[in-house]
C-alpha cells in the first residue's frame, strides 16, 4: 500500500504527522543530491528504472493517538528522461549581396495570392517519404542538353549523396472536392514517377545557387527568375513567364534564402500576396540564391507543369 493511501485510511491523524513524513523524505532527497554532486569526475550514477522509494510505518489503525515512526530502507530516485532535439537553423538576416528585376514577359493572374498557388508554393502540396533507390537512375529517351543541371546547385559542382526521396501531392483544384473551399485542396500522392522529390545530403549553412542551364532569358547572363520565395522555400522558372506552365521550374525546399533576394521578391506583391509589378528577381549561374537550412535540402524538377523524377541521370545530371 502506498504512503497516500496509508495516510488516507487514518484520517484522524494529527496534522503534525503528515508534516514529519513529508520533511523526511525531503531530507533524504537532499542527502542524496549531495552525495551525488560528489561523484569523481565521469562516474555515472547507476539508476535503476523500477526502483521507487520504499517507506515503512507503525501506524496502527486501533491506536490513532500513538505516534508514528518512519524508517527509510533505501534511497532510490526515479531517472530523469531528457529527449534531444535537433538543433533549429535560424536563417541570416542580414546579406550583402545585390539581386536584380528583370521584366515579365507574361503575368499570370492567380485569382489567388501567391501563398495560396499550389503550383508556385510547394509547401501548400506538402509530400511524404517514400521506399525508392536513393540513387540516380537511369531513363531511356531523349535528352535535352539545355535542361537545368542540379549539380550545379552546389559550388564547385557536386553529385550529393541522396538522402531522402519523396512524393509529391497532387491537387484537387474543384471546391466540390475539398468542403466548398474556394482554392481547392491536398491530394494524394503524385505516382507518375517513383519520386518527385529528391533530399540532397548538405552541409547546414553551405551556399545554394540555381541550378545551371546554358541559355539565357536576359541579356546579362540571367538564366532563371523566382516566381515564388518564403524564409526556406523558393520556386524558379528558367523564362520569363510568371507561370509554371512552361519550360522548366525548380522547387527547393529547406534553403534559407537570401534576405535580400526574399525582400526583392516580396516588394514585387502588395500586403495580400498579389503581384503588383510587370518584374521579378533574376538570378545568374554561380549566383548564390541562400545557404542549406541543414543537413539536407530538397528538389523537384517540372517540365511544362509536370512534376518529374529528379533523380534522371541523363536528365539533371549530365556532366560535364
Amino acid at each position: 500500500m502506498s504512503l497516500i493511501r496509508r495516510f488516507q485510511c487514518q484520517q484522524r491523524k494529527p496534522i503534525s504527522q503528515v508534516l514529519f513524513v513529508f520533511i523526511v523524505l525531503v531530507m533524504a532527497t537532499i542527502r542524496n543530491q549531495t552525495v551525488s554532486a560528489q561523484m569523481a569526475p565521469g562516474q555515472s550514477p547507476t539508476l535503476n528504472v523500477d526502483a521507487v522509494p520504499t517507506i515503512t510505518t507503525n501506524i496502527a489503525t486501533a491506536e490513532p493517538a500513538g505516534p508514528s515512526t518512519i524508517v527509510a530502507t533505501t534511497r532510490r530516485f526515479f531517472p530523469i528522461v531528457i529527449r534531444a532535439t535537433a538543433p533549429s537553423t535560424t536563417c541570416p538576416a542580414t546579406s550583402s549581396a545585390h539581386y536584380n528585376l528583370i521584366p515579365v514577359e507574361r503575368i499570370l493572374s492567380y485569382d489567388r495570392p501567391d501563398y495560396l498557388q499550389p503550383d508556385i508554393n510547394l509547401g501548400l502540396r506538402s509530400y511524404s517519404l517514400t521506399d525508392a533507390p536513393r540513387q540516380l537512375v537511369d531513363y531511356s529517351g531523349n535528352t535535352d542538353p539545355n535542361a537545368p543541371r542540379l549539380q550545379g546547385l552546389f559550388e564547385p559542382n557536386r553529385i550529393p549523396t541522396i538522402s531522402n526521396v519523396y512524393r509529391i501531392n497532387g491537387w484537387n483544384w474543384g471546391p466540390d472536392k475539398c468542403n466548398g473551399n474556394p482554392y481547392g485542396c491536398r491530394g494524394t500522392p503524385i505516382t507518375s514517377w517513383p519520386v518527385t522529390l529528391a533530399g540532397l545530403a548538405t552541409r547546414a549553412g553551405e551556399a545554394v545557387y540555381p541550378p545551371e542551364r546554358n541559355p539565357e532569358i536576359f541579356g546579362g547572363g540571367y538564366k532563371a527568375m523566382v516566381i515564388y520565395a518564403e524564409e526556406k522555400r523558393v520556386s524558379l522558372v528558367y523564362t520569363r513567364q510568371d507561370s509554371p506552365a512552361y519550360g522548366y521550374l525548380i522547387h527547393l525546399e529547406n534553403v534559407c534564402v537570401n534576405p535580400n533576394l526574399l525582400a526583392l521578391y516580396r516588394a514585387q506583391n502588395n500586403a495580400q500576396g498579389y503581384r503588383v509589378t510587370n518584374q521579378l528577381p533574376a538570378l545568374r549561374n554561380n549566383e548564390a540564391l541562400g545557404t542549406a537550412a541543414g543537413n539536407e535540402i530538397q528538389v523537384s524538377v517540372r517540365d511544362s507543369g509536370s512534376f518529374l523524377d529528379p533523380r534522371s541521370r541523363k536528365d539533371w545530371w549530365q556532366w560535364p
